[in-house]
């Protein structure tokens, strides 16, 4: 195949140079050129075959086809279609170097034209891009030029905003150093951007902005943050000022299922709520129940249950069964009823499914401003929608369960049911609304601290295998002495610790802090600023900001914790002689929260989970499937979006 040199006329009267092969077929179809652009093209003129073509640094593929009677052809020095049987020279159009989107389309439309060209009932007569065509006037030359000069203009203001863009979230992906303040929108595309990641994203911009930061949400909003994970900012918001910083209206609203509770409200009430659940709390008959309660389901549910999934290794979501298990641990001693969701039969359990869509939808509520929730939850569109069918799965069960237990008190004679909770609490019985979501408040602060908690904790031991020796080697003793008994009688060889004899275990404990520590069950608290302050970092903050405190990103700080701030280390917990706790302040580790607000059932938590944790660890060596996403769900609790699956095996 040899080459030759042509010469083509483009709409303006302009030369166009292209070499192009030649052979005894004659000449190609012509691809897309600019001025004096040299370019190689290669085609077939058979029938139904595509043509390739190279150009001036830029390559792409476009499709011709010579249609049936008509031959590709080189006429004066013009690419032409040439019907087989005519002498009509039909000149194919040139086309300018591709430039923009709307060179693209442009140039898609002259190949529709000339596809249009090539067909048989176009060629009888001459085309109205044939080589005969007046060529156009100065003025629509100008016209034309004008055109398409605007259309650069606007295609290059559109280029620069892009990039502008682009390389917005190119520097918030590579070094998020700090939210991107947006015109209008404020810091709420970075937010819905990196929600899914949400907690980690935080931790990195405190971490490279001094445990500190200001954000705001769009205009007119009302959305005016300052978000912290300092100790020092801690300890003056939650103790040394705490009256200024209540949890304010908007967060009422947030939460208006728990209206009217400890939960949400401040100030004097909130003083004489805290006072009378502190009592009920403290009752021995209520603590006594509670232990019970907790050692009868790890005996007869949760051990039965990992015996059986042991024998047959079968898979199973380690957070589904600890959400069973804790969920009868906290109703039965506020109802006095078992509601059973750790049994055999394994019931569905939609209570706890819509206290999970509680959190949910509140932290859909934080995120975004107030006017649009509300909306939605007008309209009962979205989140709201969900939210609403929750709220009645909810209240259809605390009706129930009371119906149950009241139903259980007229029938017993002892005084054994003042333990329960709804007996303990007569000054709010009056009222039906109140005393439902007392109720709530109850189950939700119950289930979600040690729920949360501990499918972690076993997400944690199942990767550390050291840490489950050094537990079981604590356990030890206690362990041999009940052995010992078991064999005497015959007894099962499972053994169950009392938290009379894990109370004492240093060890144990500092793994379950080490835990809440890296994943606390509520990663933030939100406060709100009542008069112009100035924190001890600095700050200032003025009436009506929202404070955001990080408890997650507290966890991880290097600053706080050191460079291994992300290994799981319960040794960081410990004197060095690993004798007994070292002390932490609380407004370090916030996994308990603080101050005033500091929680009521941490010690009743904390020996729940120490029984749980001993007799799931000294009984069963457990597994992590690999492969499966761990990652914390979308919500005001620190969940497992996918759960925990594991595998357990039972030990000698």
């Amino acid at each position: 195949m040899d080459f030759c040199r042509i010469r083509m006329m483009d709409n303006d009267n302009q030369a166009l140079d292209a070499v192009l092969p030649r052979d005894e077929n004659g000449c190609g179809v012509r691809d897309g050129t600019a001025m004096t652009i040299t370019e190689e093209i290669y085609w077939s003129d058979e029938a139904n075959k595509t043509c390739d073509g190279l150009y001036a640094e830029l390559t792409c593929r476009v499709y011709f086809k010579a249609h049936e009677g008509f031959n590709l052809t080189l006429r004066d020095g013009a690419i032409c279609l040439l019907p087989t049987d005519a002498d009509v020279k039909m000149a194919a159009p040139a086309y300018p170097l591709l430039e923009s989107a709307y060179d693209l389309q442009h140039r898609a439309h002259h190949l529709a034209d000339l596809n249009e060209v090539a067909t048989p009932s176009t060629a009888a007569g001459p085309s109205r891009r044939s080589r005969g065509k007046e060529p156009p006037s100065p003025q629509a030359s100008e016209d034309s030029k004008g055109g398409i000069a605007s259309l650069q203009l606007l295609n290059e203001i559109l280029l620069v905003v892009s990039l502008c863009m682009y390389i917005k979230f190119w520097r918030l992906r590579n070094y998020p150093l700090y939210p991107m303040d947006w015109p209008v929108v404020g810091m709420l595309p970075s937010l819905v951007a990196n929600l899914h990641n949400f907690h980690d994203e935080l931790t990195v911009v405190l971490a490279t902005n001094g445990c500190n930061f200001k954000a705001r949400g769009p205009v007119a909003s009302g959305m005016r943050f300052f978000v912290t994970a300092e100790p020092a900012n801690v300890r003056h918001i939650f103790t040394s000022n705490h009256a200024n910083y209540p949890k304010g209206e908007d967060f009422a609203e947030i939460f208006d299922i728990f209206s009217g509770t400890i939960f949400t409200i401040d100030g004097e009430a909130g003083r004489q709520h805290r006072a009378m659940f502190q009592n009920i709390l403290s009752n021995p008959r209520l603590l006594a129940l509670m232990a019970s309660c907790c050692r009868d389901k790890v005996v007869n549910g949760l051990l039965p249950f990992l015996t059986r999934m042991g024998s047959t290794r079968t898979t199973f979501d380690m957070q589904d069964l600890i959400t069973r298990l804790v969920f009868d641990l906290t109703a039965t001693p506020i109802f006095g009823v078992d509601p059973g969701c750790l049994s055999i039969s394994m019931p569905s359990i939609h209570v706890a499914t819509a206290m999970d869509t509680f959190m949910e939808v509140g932290l859909f509520r934080h995120t975004m401003p107030a006017c649009f929730w509300k909306v939605m939850r007008r309209l009962n569109i979205g989140p709201e929608r969900k939210l609403a069918m929750a709220e009645t799965v909810m209240h259809a069960f605390i009706r129930e369960m009371t119906e149950k237990s009241k139903a259980r008190c007229a029938d017993l004679l002892d005084d054994v049911l003042a333990m329960d909770i709804i007996s303990a609490n007569p000054s709010v019985g009056r009222d039906d609304v109140l005393l439902r979501n007392v109720l709530i408040v109850h189950m939700i602060a119950g289930r979600d601290t040690v729920g949360t908690t501990l499918p972690w904790v076993f997400y944690n031991l199942a990767r550390n295998p050291r840490v489950v020796s050094c537990i079981r080697k604590e356990l030890a003793p206690i362990a041999s002495l009940k052995a010992t008994a078991l064999a005497s009688n015959s007894i099962s060889s499972v053994v169950v610790f009392d938290p009379k004899e894990t109370e004492h275990l240093v060890y144990l404990q500092a793994a379950l802090l080490e835990s809440l520590r890296l994943y606390p069950p509520g990663p933030i608290e939100r406060k709100v600023v009542l008069a112009d302050d100035v924190l001890p970092s600095g700050h200032q903050l003025c009436s009506g900001e929202t404070i955001l405190i990080s408890i997650y990103a507290m966890g991880r700080m290097e600053s706080l914790w050191g460079k291994d701030c992300h290994v799981y280390r319960p040794e960081r917990w410990l004197s060095e002689d690993g004798a007994k706790l070292r002390y932490v302040p609380s407004n370090k580790f916030m996994a308990f929260n603080t101050g005033p607000r500091m929680c009521l059932g941490k010690d009743i938590a904390i020996a729940q989970m120490k029984t749980i944790v001993a007799a799931v660890v000294w009984n069963f060596d457990m597994e992590v499937l690999e492969g499966q996403s761990i990652e914390p769900k979308l919500s005001c609790i620190l969940q497992l979006k996918n759960g925990l699956m594991m595998m357990v095996k039972q030990r000698e």
